[in-house]
């Protein structure tokens, strides 16, 4: 589904956008596999739920793929936190998992800058994260 600049500048156009930029980055059909990126996907999807949970426009919520409501996205960082400390082996250092979440977490930030830019590639680039999240 091509999404046109002028559909895309409406709610639900932007929307349809993302859902598509979500399928594309699902369609990998990975899962987050190791501590970094489990991590990074939680803050994705807390930054996700923060988004969308913020937004008065209806029309918006409503077009968005079940996948990401801001109930799923709450529900994927806590699945998402919960893994990534079941990686963690009783040897582990603390301060390493916290490093590593650090990095996770200015990544995410940086994901987060650009869909707040308002670029298009911004806003696709998040979508297409959380889809192989």
């Amino acid at each position: 589904m091509w999404v046109t600049k002028a559909t895309a500048e409406t709610p639900q156009g932007e929307a349809e956008a993302l859902n598509t930029a979500y399928e594309s980055g699902a369609s990998f059909e990975r899962s987050p596999v190791e501590m970094f990126t489990m991590l990074l996907c939680s803050a994705l999807w807390d930054h996700w739920a923060t988004i969308v949970s913020g937004s008065t426009d209806a029309k918006f919520t409503d077009t968005l793929r079940p996948e990401l409501t801001s109930s799923h996205a709450k529900n994927r960082k806590i699945h998402l936190d919960r893994m990534a400390r079941r990686e963690m082996d009783e040897e582990d250092d603390a301060a390493e998992f916290e490093d590593t979440q650090a990095s996770a977490q200015s990544m995410a930030d940086e994901v987060y800058e650009a869909y707040a830019s308002g670029t298009k590639t911004g806003k696709e680039d998040l979508a297409g994260w959380l889809g192989e999240c």
